[in-house]
């Protein structure tokens, strides 16, 4: 009930956690179904690793998806992720079972890592992303194909590094691939 602060990597390595409860008293945090929120539910915090769920819609209240909040998912296969949320923290999907995802509108950058080391196989970047961070979709092994749009600014370093992508095909608002954005992929146009 005291609990004040949770910090980024609190359940990083917990590959086994199936639920977190949170004591109603508290006044900083609560939990629905085994997974953790800020209290007002506009943060989801942590989807334990080892949930027995395979498919997820994230709450219509969530504006935030906190660094590490899906890591380590590999039991979930679907997330659909509404287009309120503004902001996907840091590794938030790493090494998670996700496939496929759709990308919210009301984000305007992809964070550091998000997507790393993830199952996705394919993704659509819409329009309202400027920027893809560092690093964002790196070492994803099944990501084939991905889809950039107009209005798309930047691409940051190693953000695809080792996704077996064969083909890319960048839009004309693109202004800035930084250094080895592609590294180890193939055809770029």
């Amino acid at each position: 009930a005291k609990i004040e602060k949770i910090g980024i990597g609190a359940f990083l390595d917990c590959k086994n956690l199936s639920a977190i409860v949170v004591d109603e008293e508290n006044p900083y945090f609560c939990s629905e179904d085994g997974i953790l929120y800020s209290k007002d539910k506009t943060c989801l915090i942590k989807f334990p690793a080892n949930k027995d769920c395979t498919e997820f819609r994230v709450p219509l209240s969530v504006r935030e998806i906190a660094p590490y909040a899906f890591s380590l998912c590999k039991n979930l296969t679907s997330i659909v992720l509404h287009d309120d949320i503004q902001q996907i923290g840091l590794c938030a999907f790493i090494n998670c079972g996700v496939t496929s995802i759709r990308i919210p509108a009301g984000m305007t950058w992809i964070g550091l890592a998000a997507f790393g080391w993830s199952n996705l196989t394919s993704v659509v970047i819409p329009s309202n992303i400027k920027d893809i961070s560092h690093g964002a979709f790196m070492h994803s092994r099944d990501l084939t194909k991905v889809e950039f749009s107009e209005g798309l600014e930047r691409i940051e370093e190693y953000a695809f590094k080792r996704c077996p992508l064969t083909k890319v095909k960048l839009p004309h608002s693109v202004k800035y691939v930084l250094e080895k954005a592609f590294d180890k992929n193939t055809e770029i146009l």
